[in-house]
């Protein structure tokens, strides 16, 4: 499972992997659409990756992080590669001073390019302007939405974030934007001085997924489908990533995992637990950079208890860090455990009708597979 090596040793730029993807030889022979944002990156990705499928387009898709093996990360035509293939092309650039994110994003561009695929979707990673994904002369650009997040790497503003996730934006680009409020002040920007066109995406609220933010991600990849020249009718791609407000019962109680980790996608949760039965319980796990106290007072009166547990990750929380960080309004209702499994077991025995797992990607993962909720 991942555990945080692309943040380990972060370090900007494009220079490096230009420099290497150079010496191997990489030739872009593809078409491609980067996908930048706070939330909903991978799975606007694979809608769209869906989208060129159902037309006949070959297809290689890039995403990150992977939740249990690294070949989760490379899809062609909608399917995994293996982790050996992968890592064989990875090593090829060992010899050169990349960061871990770099080489596997090297590594992906190389198969795309050998594999013959005609279009590339590719998920940045963090940010934009200065992310390794961004070598790729991309022809269209996607920006889901934006948030305060990573705000030691991005900047401390919701300006300063959208400035480098508009970096993705090239001359002439097609530019597909849920973006509102004073981020979408300076994707418009940016776009006007790149000549670029920007398309609003409107949700499409009779698209049958579960959550209005599912219904987002689709429209923006719709979006982004009628711009690269395609179209298609009456067609609502079925894959949905795990832990995307992903639903299973234990016994009579309604599980649901799901991977969000900022303050948007608590509120978003928040809207579709509401419909959910009482009494509720949330097992929260967040990592050490995440706005644990902000997201946990937005759960105020939604939830009986919430269990607060750290897991094994390079940026875990301790269970005394994690208590410090609970709001004074909510310790009455709080407890914290040494392991997110002590806490998950905890909860699941006092059999609430709805419990949620939520506050990152990699804990609810890792509830999923211990718990063999497939």
């Amino acid at each position: 499972m991942n555990t945080g090596f692309e943040t380990r040793k972060m370090v900007f730029g494009l220079s490096r992997i230009k420099d290497a993807l150079k010496k191997e030889g990489f030739r872009e022979n593809f078409k491609s659409i980067l996908v930048a944002g706070s939330a909903g990156k991978s799975q606007t990705a694979v809608f769209l990756e869906e989208l060129f499928l159902k037309k006949g387009v070959s297809v290689g898709t890039y995403i990150s992080p992977h939740l249990y093996r690294i070949g989760e990360r490379v899809r062609i035509n909608g399917k995994e590669i293996s982790d050996s293939v992968y890592y064989r092309y990875i090593s090829k650039f060992k010899k050169y001073k990349l960061t871990y994110f770099e080489r596997l994003t090297a590594a992906a561009f190389v198969i795309f390019a050998e594999k013959g695929v005609e279009w590339a979707v590719v998920e940045c990673g963090l940010g934009g302007r200065k992310d390794a994904t961004n070598v790729l002369r991309n022809k269209i650009s996607i920006i889901t939405d934006i948030t305060l997040e990573h705000t030691d790497y991005l900047g401390g503003t919701i300006e300063k974030i959208a400035f480098e996730k508009a970096g993705i934006i090239k001359k002439g680009n097609f530019v597909i934007s849920g973006v509102s409020g004073p981020a979408e002040k300076i994707i418009k920007e940016v776009a006007k001085k790149k000549k670029a066109m920007v398309l609003t995406s409107r949700v499409d609220s009779s698209a049958p997924y579960r959550t209005r933010f599912l219904k987002k991600n689709f429209s923006l990849a719709l979006s982004a489908f009628g711009k690269a020249g395609f179209e298609v009718k009456n067609f609502y791609p079925e894959f949905v990533l795990p832990v995307r407000f992903e639903i299973r019962k234990i016994g009579a109680t309604t599980v649901v995992l799901d991977g969000g980790h900022t303050i948007s996608a608590a509120e978003k949760v928040l809207v579709e637990i509401k419909k959910f039965a009482k009494p509720r319980i949330c097992v929260f796990s967040a990592l050490r950079d995440k706005k644990m106290t902000e997201i946990l007072s937005k759960m105020n009166g939604k939830f009986e208890k919430i269990y607060c547990a750290p897991f094994r990750h390079l940026r875990k929380m301790t269970p005394e860090e994690m208590s410090e960080k609970i709001p004074l309004k909510l310790k009455s209702e709080s407890a914290v455990f040494s392991d997110l499994r002590e806490g998950f077991k905890k909860a699941v025995s006092e059999k609430p009708a709805t419990l949620l797992c939520f506050g990152s990607l990699f804990a609810a993962a890792r509830i999923k597979r211990e718990f063999d909720l497939l």
